[in-house]
């Protein structure tokens, strides 16, 4: 093992932990647990593979990029808008 690499217990060993651990903790608690167990499981899964870039784990984790305010910005600059403008309305 390297330095500073930590391995990931075998399936078996984290579904006895999860065994073990949901009569002890509340249901929300044993939910989360599940969560980051299956989470581990799946990155280290990816990593295994090493076909796996730092963009789609970055995506895996934190989902789709989405709007940023420099995108709605340049929208906003090339439909004439400007940022904070409203469109005009005709005069009554």
């Amino acid at each position: 093992m390297k330095p500073g690499t930590l391995p990931l217990p075998s399936a078996e060993v984290l579904q006895g932990f999860l065994k073990v651990l949901k009569p002890m903790v509340p249901a929300s608690v044993y939910a989360i647990a599940l969560v980051l167990v299956r989470t581990a499981q799946m990155l280290f899964e990816e990593l295994v593979k090493k076909k796996v870039s730092v963009a789609r784990l970055r995506r895996l984790l934190f989902g789709a990029s989405t709007e940023t305010t420099s995108r709605l910005a340049a929208r906003a600059g090339s439909s004439g808008q400007t940022s904070g403008s409203r469109p005009s309305t005709a005069a009554r």
